[in-house]
């Protein structure tokens, strides 16, 4: 192909030169045929000047130009030669700048842009596709839980378990199958697919309708256990309405586990509705928990379960402070040897109105007893203080006229002897010129006089004892002990009983506390004292407490700790 000045005309073949010079007129640029010999225009004679026409191998050359291959195309085109070389160069020349023209208008850069351009875009679009495509276990997930809204149960329990099949340990897709079980009623398998999804680490927070739905159901089956597991985590993560869904269930099941008498259970669930404080029931809270307290501490007491009953009474009195329930705790203080905590709670129970005769009395007993336990301790100044304030409120306790300062009794381990000594002192402003102390060993189990003894301490033979003078006693059992023998030794000044020393304190003390233990222990029955076993009365002024309180020989008494009998 050739450019010419018209546009692209295609190629002739190649003729020699002199015919090509012959077709054409120099002058005019008519082109002629081949047979003639003179322009039919201006008469040029084309063999005059085929001379003057230099060939074509000596045409100049623009050595700047690059080279070309159209040197051997015929240059008689019609219509478009402008004669001779000139012609044929201004043709070549014209060729050479539409070609350039064509190389510089950028069209195939332009193409080339676009066409990468496409590519790009398509490979990114593709690659997003697959890279963003859900996955079968995704899409069977998603599937499941588009019928799961729609209420299409049955359809997608069947969809989602073909995305567990995938993905067994999904938690998502367990929950979602738990779901579909409590819309079929398979409750059971319901609960394992959230105990299954909990164990991966997702709980029902995830799903709170799911976790409604199903303590729904429990509650109405009367499960409130399971119900409860549900709806406590939701209530923990503070989910709105789930604390107050969780107390109004726990009060309804802490109703009826009271009406059952199964008093741990309700106690559990009233607590937790005073805890969560929320629920259209949680103003019966007090009252609820009240009774339950209550209900509780009769029975420990009745169980002689010591711990247990003061600790509700505590909660009790903590809650709603009631006199019975102060006199109940001193009670239990008193049985334990703990006198200063009895005192205070009888105190508490007189200042709320639980006074009378009784109430004084008993009161002015316990600090007749503390006051001694002091003397006994060496703190004579603050144990006579208790034995005046005692005397002041209960005429009957007269105050001693001497006491057993640091008063102690030991069990020898050996030859199972008991032994008293401490040193008999008078606190008051007269002098003492006749004094008897008596002392017996005292089986409470068997009710009975295993030993008894009197001495003078101050008669007409010894000197008498003055103001804030003490005697040093020792005295010894005069029978043998079994080294698990519970017993006690009374000591009486001129007839009135001072006061009851437990014989075998290291007994009591490793028996585990209380009124419980007792109902372990074994009787044991020491031998009788001919002659000694004389009925025995109150002596005026005694502690209520140095009463036999184990008059039925129960095996009980072997775990009182500390009690002056």
């Amino acid at each position: 192909m050739v450019i010419w000045k018209g546009g692209v005309i295609p190629a002739l073949s190649i003729l020699p030169s002199s015919i090509v010079r012959n077709m054409r007129c120099p002058s005019c640029g008519l082109h002629h045929p081949s047979q003639y010999e003179t322009c039919v225009s201006c008469g040029t004679s084309f063999n005059q000047m085929q001379a003057s026409v230099p060939p074509v191998s000596q045409v100049p050359q623009d050595n700047s130009s690059p080279p070309h291959t159209y040197s051997q195309e015929p240059d008689n085109i019609s219509g478009h030669s402008q004669g001779g070389a000139n012609g044929y160069a201004q043709g070549h020349v014209r060729r050479r700048h539409t070609k350039e023209r064509v190389h510089h208008s950028g069209l195939p850069i332009a193409l080339g842009v676009t066409v990468a351009v496409v590519i790009l875009l398509l490979s990114a679009g593709v690659t997003i596709y697959f890279l963003t495509r859900p996955t079968d276990d995704q899409r069977l997930y998603n599937e499941g839980r588009q019928q799961l809204e729609s209420g299409q149960y049955a359809f997608a329990l069947k969809t989602l378990l073909k995305a567990q099949a995938a993905t067994p340990n999904n938690p998502q897709v367990l929950l979602a199958l738990a779901r579909c079980y409590v819309g079929v009623d398979q409750i059971d398998k319901a609960w394992d697919c959230i105990n299954q999804a909990q164990q991966l680490g997702s709980a029902v927070v995830s799903e709170p309708k799911l976790a409604s739905d199903m303590a729904n159901y429990y509650r109405q089956h009367q499960q409130y256990d399971r119900a409860l597991e549900l709806l406590r985590p939701l209530a923990q993560a503070n989910i709105p309405g789930k604390k107050a869904e969780l107390a109004d269930l726990d009060a309804l099941w802490g109703d009826e586990a009271l009406s059952n008498n199964d008093l741990p259970l309700a106690l559990k669930c009233w607590e937790e509705v005073r805890e969560l404080k929320d629920g259209s029931r949680y103003s019966e809270v007090d009252a609820r928990l009240t009774t339950i307290y209550q209900k509780m501490a009769t029975q420990a007491i009745a169980a002689r379960d010591e711990e247990t009953a003061l600790t509700y009474l505590n909660r009790l009195n903590a809650m709603a402070p009631n006199a019975l329930c102060y006199k109940q705790a001193s009670e239990i203080y008193e049985h334990k040897g703990q006198l200063d905590y009895a005192i205070d709670q009888l105190k508490h129970a007189m200042d709320l109105g639980a006074n009378g005769d009784t109430i004084q009395s008993k009161y002015a007993t316990l600090l007749d007893r503390r006051g001694k336990e002091l003397i006994d301790l060496g703190d004579t100044s603050a144990g006579y203080g208790y034995l005046q304030q005692a005397e002041s409120l209960d005429k009957s306790l007269t105050k001693a006229k001497v006491v057993l300062r640091n008063g102690k009794v030991v069990l020898d381990p050996q030859n199972g002897l008991a032994s008293l000594s401490g040193e008999v002192w008078n606190p008051g402003g007269n002098t003492i010129s006749y004094l008897t102390m008596r002392t017996e060993l005292w089986d409470p189990l068997a009710s009975r006089i295993l030993w008894q003894h009197e001495q003078k301490i101050v008669d007409e033979f010894m000197p008498p004892l003055a103001e804030n003078e003490s005697r040093t006693i020792n005295l010894s059992c005069g029978i043998p002990l079994k080294k698990d023998t519970v017993a006690q030794m009374r000591v009486y000044f001129d007839g009135e009983l001072y006061k009851s020393y437990q014989v075998n304190p290291v007994l009591q003390g490793s028996l585990p506390g209380g009124f419980k233990a007792r109902t372990g222990a074994t009787r044991l029955v020491s031998p009788q004292v001919s002659g000694t076993a004389a009925p025995q009365s109150v002596v005026p002024g005694a502690s209520k407490a140095a009463e036999p309180v184990a008059k039925t020989a129960g095996p009980e008494d072997k775990t009182l700790k500390e009690l002056d009998f």
